[in-house]
């Protein structure tokens, strides 16, 4: 009951914050153009909601979950270890 709900939980939570996660990780490798290797792209995104608008216009619905998969595979399972953990120790806790 509860590894599953959780699972779904962060599965779903994952997947819907995908593209605010992908801006974020923009954000943070963001280059200022110095030392770029060749066919490299440097994203400028001036604010959070620039890059959110800028992905929505030139990459689409597929670009703003482009690596949602692998977010969902690794939040699922890290939901339902950390929602089972505390269920367990809130039981144990409150049989004391």
């Amino acid at each position: 009951g509860t590894c599953l709900s959780a699972a779904a939980a962060g599965g779903a939570a994952a997947f819907l914050t995908n593209p605010l996660d992908l801006v974020k990780l923009r954000l943070q490798v963001q280059s200022r153009g110095e030392g770029l290797m060749e066919g490299r792209t440097a994203y400028q995104y001036p604010s959070f909601m620039a890059g959110l608008r800028h992905i929505w216009a030139t990459e689409g619905i597929r670009g703003a979950y482009r690596g949602a998969a692998a977010r969902v595979w690794f939040q699922a399972p890290s939901t339902a270890l950390t929602m089972a953990t505390m269920e367990s120790f809130k039981q144990w806790y409150l049989g004391h």
